[in-house]
């Protein structure tokens, strides 16, 4: 059982990063706790636009934070698969941007990985439930 409110740590608060960041302070029973970006402009938006969230460059110390529980990672997709890869290793559920990893073999991997920790790992693919 997942405690109340979810508490969601965002990596990436580029384009879509923003949209994501948005959507979790936004959700009932969820918070938004920190959000990680390597560049300064992005992190300063994020600060500018979410004042009660943490806002640091370093994804892998947002990964490490014990009072985040899941992570949301939009970011180029060649980091994808070992930012998801530390995220399970720390225990987080994660929902990630697609694509989730270059091929298919990396992407099972990555799917057994969650599944055998206990773990929730959701790939967000716009629009594909929209009308």
């Amino acid at each position: 059982m997942m405690p109340s409110p979810l508490r969601i740590g965002q990596i990436g608060y580029g384009h879509w990063g923003t949209n994501l960041a948005r959507a979790a302070s936004r959700t009932p029973d969820c918070a938004l706790i920190a959000i990680a970006d390597l560049d300064q402009a992005n992190r300063s938006r994020a600060a500018a636009d979410h004042r009660d969230t943490a806002a640091i460059a370093d994804p892998a110390e947002l990964i490490a934070w014990k009072g985040i529980d899941a992570v949301s990672i939009a970011t180029p997709a060649g980091t994808h698969p070992a930012l998801v890869s530390q995220a399970l290793a720390a225990g987080k559920h994660v929902l990630v941007t697609k694509p989730l990893a270059p091929d298919a073999a990396t992407a099972e991997a990555l799917g057994r990985e969650a599944q055998r920790r206990g773990l929730v790992l959701l790939v967000d693919h716009t629009f594909a439930f929209s009308p």
